[in-house]
């Protein structure tokens, strides 16, 4: 597990790995604080840098999720609705002229 640690890299997208990096992360700085010896600055690195990579995918997450829910209303639109939000689109488009 140390060396997955040491050698997290944030671009493989594996969210239960990063998950499970940042527990056992966590654990050794609090470990170094309980026997008062200084918290590596490697470790300090990787436990910012694993949070900024679950924070990313947290936002990619909800952002998935938007666009299906978003695909799920338009599919429950009435065919006059439809049309309204299209002839709304295009004239904010001509404003634009």
């Amino acid at each position: 597990m140390l060396d997955a640690l040491k050698s997290f890299r944030p671009d493989v997208g594996d969210l239960d790995g990063a998950m499970a990096l940042s527990a056992f992360a966590k654990s050794l700085v609090a470990e170094y604080q309980a026997v008062n010896l200084p918290v590596p600055e490697w470790l300090s690195a990787k436990v910012a840098v694993i949070a900024e990579s679950i924070a990313s995918a947290r936002r990619d997450l909800i952002a998935k999720q938007i666009r299906e829910a978003r695909q799920q209303l338009a599919t429950l639109e009435t065919a006059t609705e439809k049309r309204d939000r299209v002839q709304r689109q295009l004239e904010a488009l001509l404003a634009l002229q």
